[in-house]
């Protein structure tokens, strides 16, 4: 690996972590399953260091702007 890779490797698990700590003090303060959803370039890549329920939805602000449309 080169120094890029691990920089990018570094990035994405510090997402991820930042993404389970989130995760895990909203779930102490409601009871219900909740599951973490992922967009963007780097989704799928930050997804396989979760630990947490998640789905990638790759075109989510394209069905975003959808629904703001169709109002």
């Amino acid at each position: 690996r080169n120094t890029q890779q691990c920089v990018n490797i570094g990035i994405e698990t510090a997402h991820a972590g930042a993404l389970e700590y989130v995760f895990q003090h909203i779930g102490l303060q409601i009871d219900k399953d909740m599951r973490c959803i992922l967009s963007g370039a780097h989704a799928t890549r930050i997804q396989s260091r979760l630990h947490i329920p998640s789905t990638v939805i790759e075109t989510l602000v394209l069905q975003g702007m959808a629904m703001l449309d169709a109002v």
